[in-house]
């Protein structure tokens, strides 16, 4: 028995050809090229996955808007493929401290003696910006600066005694200063502010009343005459008067 075999035509190939043509031309439209801008990188189409998922970069992707907030969702470890794992630059060339010097932060910079450091030396002109906000109260980032120490950075006018000193009066007395910025001993701690360079008898060295009694003996009672306890001693800002434990207390024999 005779097999009978199908001849193409020319007719028949050039309608498998452009078949072909088309089907070949559909992909590559639906299929993006290398150099082509991730229009979803952003909107949740395109997941991280660290292999770099969120690249090609969408176009507005250098904004902070954009990468800023892709990289306080997903964490800064997305970017080491291309950027290196010190984010310095890696197989792309682009640093990302070209454009903020401070972030991604070192490891163990949440402790007062790098960031504290830092800023000390630095001023907070460097975290008042989208990251921490111009007010320092989160911005992007959602973490403020006072959520670890609410009175710092200090208000304008912070170096007021009306300030500073009702401040530290209403939280309880001075060992709200006695941490690494001025000191457990107020000496001066990582700031080099002491608390003795304005006031020498403040915070108060003495726990006994011949303690205070010696130091206003020795030194006169112009040391207490100051807004701390009112030019009169009857109070001033710390609300504590002379009198109220000797009442015949500042004559002028006690001057």
């Amino acid at each position: 028995m005779k097999r009978t075999v199908k001849k193409w035509t020319w007719a028949g190939l050039f309608a498998v050809g452009a078949l072909l043509g088309t089907a070949f031309a559909l992909f590559g439209l639906a299929a993006p090229a290398c150099n082509d801008p991730n229009p979803d990188a952003l909107t949740g189409a395109t997941q991280p996955t660290g292999n770099g998922s969120i690249y090609p970069h969408s176009d507005n992707f250098a904004k902070a808007e954009q990468h800023g907030k892709y990289v306080i969702e997903y964490g800064p470890a997305e970017c080491q493929g291309c950027h290196g794992v010190d984010y310095r630059g890696g197989s792309s060339g682009v640093s990302c401290y070209r454009c903020h010097a401070l972030y991604p932060h070192a490891d163990g910079y949440d402790a007062a003696s790098k960031h504290g450091r830092y800023v000390l030396e630095h001023g907070t002109g460097g975290c008042a910006v989208r990251c921490h906000g111009a007010d320092l109260k989160g911005g992007d980032s959602g973490i403020s600066c006072f959520q670890c120490h609410a009175s710092y950075p200090h208000a304008a006018g912070w170096a007021d005694i009306a300030k500073h000193g009702v401040y530290t009066d209403g939280q309880g007395g001075p060992q709200t200063c006695a941490n690494a910025c001025h000191g457990a001993n107020y000496q001066g701690g990582d700031s080099g502010v002491s608390c003795f360079s304005c006031h020498a008898p403040y915070p108060h060295r003495w726990t006994s009343d011949e303690g205070h009694g010696g130091y206003a003996a020795a030194h006169g009672l112009s040391t207490c005459q100051t807004q701390c306890h009112g030019t009169d001693l009857s109070g001033g800002v710390s609300g504590v008067s002379c009198f109220q434990c000797h009442e015949d207390f500042g004559g002028d024999d006690d001057k």
